[in-house]
């Protein structure tokens, strides 16, 4: 008597290799500075004319050119920013446009690089 032994036999699923996702976003990782002129004569073109920038802005790109930020990390810059607005009162009456935001940091300085105005003034991100 012979007996046959029946084998089961399983597919197995072999996940195919998928290369690391490229970043996916509008903002860059640094940002540089090193190109912005005087903020008190800084000039952007705005719906096709020359003008003053926000003070919100103006007072962003002061602040990196009063603590000679050239380059810097996104996250940093944002957290020194945010930090502004728990600093002392020198620090409020710096920069009013600033601290009176009820936007957070990132979003103020997400908004300018969006519409292009931070890289009108002359920052470049990468």
């Amino acid at each position: 008597m012979t007996t046959a032994t029946a084998t089961a036999t399983k597919s197995k699923k072999v996940a195919p290799k998928v290369a690391p996702k490229a970043r996916k976003s509008n903002h860059p990782e640094n940002y540089n500075f090193s190109q912005v002129g005087d903020v008190k004569t800084l000039t952007i073109l705005k719906a096709g004319k020359q003008k003053k920038p926000a003070k919100q802005l103006a007072e962003i790109l002061q602040y990196a050119k009063d603590n000679g930020i050239d380059t810097v990390n996104r996250k940093e810059f944002l957290n020194t920013l945010e930090a502004v607005r728990e600093q002392t009162d020198e620090n409020k009456a710096k920069y009013p446009q600033l601290n009176g935001s009820v936007q957070t940091m990132a979003a103020v300085v997400n908004h300018y690089w969006s519409v292009g105005q931070l890289k009108l003034a002359g920052v470049s991100g990468d």
